[in-house]
């Protein structure tokens, strides 16, 4: 954990400057200090066929959905949000000031009950 999945409209992809962006968003989470480097994932589903508002040709959208496992504070779900919400924020400045973007983050924590995990990678970082 934790899990970035970044739906969007296909017409952002002029401004992510291909893995650049999620490579961008992944530092976001980790200049936070709440998660670990080995837990990181990206996923990023580019939306072909979408209709924002009223129709426009530049209108678009991000949704940015952080699944994260139990036991950050509020303080830290807030921070590693904000982080993500300005990150975006920077690669999509120019079509957020024309006024044809929706952006958005949301921060689920996952239940404990019914999580499952086996993670080799952080072993493998640590002996660096």
């Amino acid at each position: 954990m934790p899990h970035l999945t970044n739906e969007y409209s296909e017409n952002l992809e002029t401004y992510l400057d291909g893995d650049r962006f999620h490579q961008a968003m992944a530092e976001a989470m980790e200049r936070t200090g709440v998660f670990r480097t080995g837990g990181v994932r990206i996923r990023a589903y580019p939306a072909g066929r979408f209709h924002v508002a009223d129709g426009h040709e530049d209108n678009g959208f991000m949704a940015l959905t952080l699944r994260i496992a139990p036991g950050r504070t509020r303080e830290q779900k807030t921070s590693v949000g904000q982080s993500l919400l300005a990150t975006a924020g920077e690669w999509l400045e120019k079509p957020l000031a024309e006024g044809h973007i929706s952006l958005s983050v949301e921060v689920s924590e996952l239940d404990p009950d019914f999580r499952w995990n086996v993670n080799s990678i952080h072993e493998r970082l640590s002996s660096r």
